[in-house]
């Protein structure tokens, strides 16, 4: 199945949260999902030699009941949206005993809140990024039309002003 990544939330500092909704599925008592985060800035990796690095995957679980989460799955890549070379990877074995707590009014439990949402909660997260999307892309043409129509104006402008010489 290809990947549905939808927005979910902003951080603070400008980082770009996104879930892929084809990822989300149910192991046993607990939920599974991929997290990708667009980095506002370049950040640069724990270990030495030091690589920088704008997006981050992370497969999280969620015990949605106990309102708990953890990474076990963390991939990095040079340039945002998962572009450019693999940076990082690093994977580790479920265990429930490593999952956390989420802070209460944080991205991980908009994140959490998110994965553990029912299919029809996901469905409406996907037609408020639809529809931001087709009204962003409705302004963006309309910008261009307002350029074309300026560019066209200035050459008539230049035009009549070669001809008159």
């Amino acid at each position: 199945m290809a990947a549905d990544w939808q927005r979910t939330t902003e951080s603070s500092s400008g980082d770009t949260f996104y879930m892929d909704f084809s990822s989300v599925a149910s192991v046993g008592a607990y939920r599974k999902a991929w997290v990708q985060i667009n980095h506002q800035n370049q950040l640069e990796t724990d270990g030495y030699p030091k690589k920088k690095y704008q997006t981050s995957r992370m497969l999280y679980y969620f015990d949605c009941e106990g309102k708990m989460l953890s990474t076990f799955q963390t991939v990095r890549y040079a340039e945002k949206f998962a572009g450019g070379d693999v940076i990082e990877s690093k994977s580790f074995k479920f265990n429930p005993k490593d999952l956390e707590d989420a802070v209460p009014d944080t991205v991980g439990e908009t994140v959490m809140i998110t994965a553990c949402s029912s299919n029809a909660e996901r469905a409406k997260i996907k037609a408020r990024n639809n529809a931001e999307l087709a009204d962003l892309l409705k302004r963006l043409k309309a910008l261009k039309s307002e350029d074309d129509s300026g560019a066209r104006r200035a050459e008539k402008v230049r035009d009549d002003s070669t001809s008159s010489l």
